[in-house]
């Protein structure tokens, strides 16, 4: 029976062995870089001190200096299993993990010491063979053991020594090989940080030798349970040395990672590093959302030791591990709290969380809710942050810069540091877009949105201080220099920058809703109170500001604001739109109170068309003739339109000024109000263009009117009176403009004033 019952056991042992293997085989990928850290663990629980690993393209050598192997090690080593469960003090012991290592080779040459005596033997476990196979597999080693057992002096041999034969029957071997070496030289300085007992860990390939080693322990601050630890990487020759801080306290272990920068102490990112430790990292845990790497041996992991189960359930295992994750909160804000007192810089990498997800271990809202209370909201009140006044202050007390991207982040910095006196409540400029990514990672954990923490400042953030600070109540002239800029800062280019950031990062609404687009008198509205300028001519504009009624520069979005260039907001004004607003306007006012605005308005109107050469437009401007005296006396003057006729067959006369000179002196003869005023000549002095206006028909610069005509008046002596008489034919005549028309023609003033008579005889 007893037999029996040992056949029994190896049976089923070789059975869990063999689906063992075959899961292993079906997951190389999932478990492909554990077999370093199996060898590892089992190092540290013998006690090793100097480790090493070597390897090539035919095999891998593992080799510690550890103590002899106990009856109960080197019986679980040949069949299987784990003395873990009977020792708090070991985290390996050659059970499950242990077999990962097959995925580099089914065979294993084993050596070390038993007793003071050393032993030799080859394990073999091949995934695709029978349990029989397995079993006689098993035996066969211990008989090897057994047989090979000798004295430790006769040996020559010391330490503890795993061989794995590399060949091609075991497919993507070398594979595992390197994504195992890969690991280990990314998370080698954790492990010779948290196994106080490593002094050496070795990597040796045939082109590279690189070692790990603990070069000094110290603490830092005993009352806060911290100390330091300088982990020295020598590789090929070249030596660097690695700082880390490490948090202790009663169950749980925070480490994080230090660089120098220009004298500068400056907390470094973690990469690709597993978050959670049991003495040695529990793989795929590198996603962890937590902001530092946590140690601690009393972690409960799964059982292919890539997480620990948190908030799963009730019982032990959860309690035990959420308890650790709980005090590691503590002890990073300790840490981060030192870290600010220390002047480090970088310590939003301490503060940043990474994302939280869901995992087969790990409940999210539970360490959502953990993290946000236990860590965020705690550093939230802490001086951790570094102002642009080099002064500490808590995060929620500044006034953190917040965009979709890091460019963007910093872009909004510089525009609110153009602001005075924010010095103080910004964070440095080089930190700002790692403070906006621990900010939106804060949110992320607390399920709100990044603008509702008031230490953010985001577009519409900015844009709302911008409104707020121009109130429309303000003096016109007054609403840009509202903006409390610095002296060396353009307003316009100022907020031509912010407008060009809300529209780049997705806050175009702001630029619709407040007060941050300037005019071209510097008023600030939304966008859409404001007229695109497709090019309006200056002088329209200078025109427009003779009338307060009149003024186009309050209603034009500055052009100096490129951003906009492609918004079109109330419409778009090109010349012709100035003019036929100015014209409209002109023509309301001289029919209603024509004053010297009128005036002026109507002959810079005039002149500038002139230079357009825009006659339909022209012959719509309102325009003055020369003063005359009414019949009560009162000097007027009478509204004008270019083309048109006052009278039948005559055009309105150009200014004086104008004429001939022979002919000037004998201007009182004809009518004032048909004439237009001198100031038109002063605006436009070329006689040429004159010239050009009595060719269109526009006015007459020349009295002498020269023409053809049939004629059908004849002096009464001459002809019967009797029948139609008329000219056979249209026949050349000379008149002079308005000699005869009623009471305006020259013959009627010569009459009514003896000057004029004696003038015009």
């Amino acid at each position: 029976l007893d037999a029996v019952k040992d056949r029994v056991l190896t049976e089923n042992t070789a059975q869990s062995v063999l689906k063992n293997l075959q899961n292993l085989r079906s997951n190389q990928a999932h478990f492909r870089e554990r077999w370093i850290w199996e060898l590892l663990q089992n190092a540290r629980d013998a006690k090793a001190e100097d480790v090493s690993v070597r390897y090539d393209e035919e095999k891998v050598v593992f080799q510690h200096d550890g103590v002899d192997f106990t009856s109960e090690e080197i019986t679980h080593l040949i069949y299987h299993g784990s003395t873990k469960i009977e020792d708090d003090e070991t985290i390996g012991q050659y059970g499950s993990g242990f077999l990962t290592t097959h995925l580099l080779s089914p065979e294993i040459d084993v050596s070390g010491g038993f007793d003071n005596r050393r032993f030799r033997f080859r394990l073999e476990r091949q995934h695709l063979g029978s349990v029989k196979d397995l079993t006689d597999s098993m035996d066969r080693a211990w008989l090897d053991f057994q047989a090979y057992l000798t004295p430790s002096s006769d040996s020559g041999d010391s330490g503890t020594k795993f061989i794995y034969p590399l060949n091609s029957d075991v497919e993507d071997a070398i594979e595992a090989v390197e994504s195992g070496i890969a690991m280990l030289k990314r998370c080698a300085p954790f492990a010779v940080v948290f196994n106080v007992g490593f002094s050496s860990i070795k990597i040796e390939s045939r082109s590279e030798t690189t070692v790990f080693r603990a070069a000094r322990r110290s603490p830092l601050a005993e009352d806060r349970g911290l100390r330091q630890v300088v982990v020295e990487e020598t590789a090929n020759g070249i030596r660097r040395e690695r700082r880390y801080i490490v948090a202790q306290g009663k169950s749980a272990q925070v480490a994080v990672p230090l660089e120098w920068n220009g004298g500068d102490t400056v907390c470094a990112p973690i990469h690709k590093i597993p978050k959670l430790f049991l003495g040695f990292p529990l793989i795929g845990t590198e996603d962890f959302g937590f902001p530092a790497i946590i140690n601690s041996l009393k972690f409960a992991p799964t059982e292919n030791r890539d997480g620990v189960f948190i908030a799963q359930s009730g019982n032990d295992a959860n309690i035990q591990n959420e308890k650790i994750i709980e005090e590691a909160c503590g002890l990073l804000v300790g840490l981060i709290d030192f870290a600010a007192d220390s002047g480090w810089r970088n310590i939003h990498e301490l503060a940043r969380v990474p994302p939280i997800a869901n995992r087969d271990w790990l409940n999210a809202d539970w360490l959502k809710e953990r993290v946000n209370t236990l860590f965020v909201e705690k550093i939230r009140e802490k001086a951790i942050a570094l102002n642009g006044a080099g002064e500490r202050i808590p995060p929620d007390a500044l006034k953190l810069p917040f965009a979709e991207t890091a460019e963007g982040a910093l872009t909004l910095w510089d525009l609110l540091a153009d602001w005075k006196r924010r010095e103080k409540v910004l964070p440095r400029r080089d930190e700002a877009a790692g403070w906006r990514d621990a900010v939106q990672s804060w949110a992320a954990v607390a399920n709100r949105a990044v603008s509702s923490y008031r230490e953010t400042v985001d577009g519409d953030g900015l844009a709302k201080i911008v409104h707020n600070a121009s109130p429309a109540s303000a003096p016109l002239n007054h609403r840009v220099r509202c903006l409390n800029l610095k002296k060396d800062v353009d307003p316009i280019r100022w907020l031509d920058r912010l407008i060009g950031f809300l529209l780049k990062n997705g806050f175009r609404d702001s630029v619709l809703r407040q007060r941050i687009v300037p005019s071209q008198s510097r008023i600030l509205h939304p966008l859409p109170h404001f007229i695109r300028d497709k090019g309006i001519d200056e002088e329209l504009k200078d025109i427009a500001h003779l009338a307060h009624e009149w003024r186009i520069r309050p209603k034009l979005r500055d052009v100096r604001v490129v951003s906009l260039k492609d918004e079109i907001g109330a419409g778009d004004w090109n010349n012709e739109d100035a003019a036929r607003f100015l014209i409209n306007n002109l023509n309301a006012r001289a029919v209603k109170n024509p004053d010297k605005v009128c005036f002026e308005a109507s002959k810079r109107l005039f002149a500038w068309i002139v230079g357009q050469q825009d006659w339909n437009t022209l012959r719509t401007l309102p325009m003055f003739s020369a003063e005359y005296e009414t019949a009560n006396r009162q000097t007027t003057r009478e509204i004008l339109k270019l083309g048109n006729s006052p009278v039948q067959g005559d055009l309105t006369l150009a200014p004086v000024a104008s004429w001939e000179k022979g002919l000037k002196p004998y201007s009182e003869l004809f009518p004032m109000r048909h004439t237009l005023a001198d100031f038109y000549f002063d605006a436009v002095p070329n006689r040429e263009t004159w010239d050009t206006l009595d060719q269109m028909g526009f006015v007459r610069k020349s009295v002498i009117v020269k023409a053809e005509a049939e004629l059908t008046r004849f002096r009464a002596d001459d002809l019967p009176d009797e029948g139609d008489h008329r000219t056979a034919e249209r026949v050349p005549i000379t008149d002079v403009a308005f000699m005869t028309r009623d009471t305006i023609g020259i013959m009627a003033r010569a009459r009514q004033s003896r000057p004029r008579a004696r003038l015009f005889w």
